[in-house]
């Protein structure tokens, strides 16, 4: 498969797996923040186009599309926000996803060069209203329903924002360095390698401003983290390691005919009851906490 043909299919897998968990936890109507610069207002025609970042696998293929080609743009979420976009198919393409970090536009054009598409989104008049007198260029913020169950956008809201600057949680600190290293015994208070860690837990993760619950059941020998992890998603063995507090583990699943691989990072509490750190899917970063059981 080509390079661009297989970073299209992972973009393809991560948004069916994101709108997957989203509707999992969808409770009533909930809403998402996109940011973007302001290119013009349509008073008449009732639209607004606006310009948004893009990831490089949508450089690879945006550039085919022709203008008035109707897309479904799909946002990197992080807690509820998003400034970029991860995946931009042809709205055809996604029928059958309704609910997510997503917003049906219309193609205007691309800048590969500076990762940016240019798009058309029909807008209510009060959006229209809040955003008439942002200049060309400057950046506005627009709330939006994760529900979108036609080709035509639904907006709430929107006003003028400053650049945005959103990153993903950083990975959890790694412990302070002990004195008690490994070979000359055990520091007091400090957790013994593996100590603790064997048992069955009980592992929240928050992805796609979802939590997603998964039992775990991992045992420890010389350091080394086995076992097996099973959530709604399906369940894969474990694979890990401790390093004094610091547990690391990956687990993987079958979704969509696509073997997706949930990777941990997180820190042992004293009491030895509780991991809270971070995962990763898909290049997507998410928190979790553990609760043994």
């Amino acid at each position: 498969m080509r390079t661009g043909s297989r970073a299209t299919c992972v973009a393809a897998i991560a948004i069916t797996l994101f709108a997957w968990l989203q509707m999992l936890g969808a409770q009533g109507a909930r809403s998402y923040t996109w940011y973007a610069e302001l290119v013009s207002v349509d008073q008449n025609a009732k639209t607004m186009t606006v310009k948004v970042q893009i990831r490089d696998g949508v450089t690879r293929y945006v550039e085919s599309y022709m203008p008035g080609d109707k897309l479904m743009l799909t946002w990197v979420p992080i807690s509820g926000e998003s400034d970029t976009v991860i995946y931009a198919p042809k709205y055809e393409v996604m029928k059958g996803i309704d609910e997510g970090f997503i917003l049906p536009v219309e193609f205007v054009a691309a800048d590969v060069k500076n990762h940016t598409v240019t798009v058309k989104s029909a807008a209510p008049p009060a959006v229209l209203q809040a955003v008439q007198a942002v200049p060309a260029g400057k950046w506005i913020k627009v709330v939006t329903p994760m529900k979108q169950p036609t080709d035509t956008a639904t907006l709430t809201s929107a006003a003028p924002a400053e650049k945005p600057n959103l990153k993903p949680p950083p990975p959890p600190p790694p412990p302070a360095p002990s004195p008690d290293a490994p070979g000359r015994g055990r520091g007091r208070g400090q957790a013994p390698a593996g100590g603790g860690v064997g048992g069955t837990w009980t592992v929240n993760t928050q992805l796609g401003g979802n939590t997603v619950p998964a039992d775990c059941m991992l045992a420890v020998a010389d350091n080394k983290i086995t076992g097996n992890c099973s959530s709604q998603l399906g369940g894969g063995a474990v694979m890990g390691e401790v390093a004094g507090t610091t547990i690391t583990f990956s687990y993987g699943v079958e979704f969509n005919g696509m073997a997706l691989e949930f990777a941990y990072t997180g820190t042992l509490d004293a009491a030895m009851t509780t991991i809270k750190g971070t995962v990763s899917v898909l290049g997507m970063t998410g928190e979790f906490s553990a609760t043994k059981k």
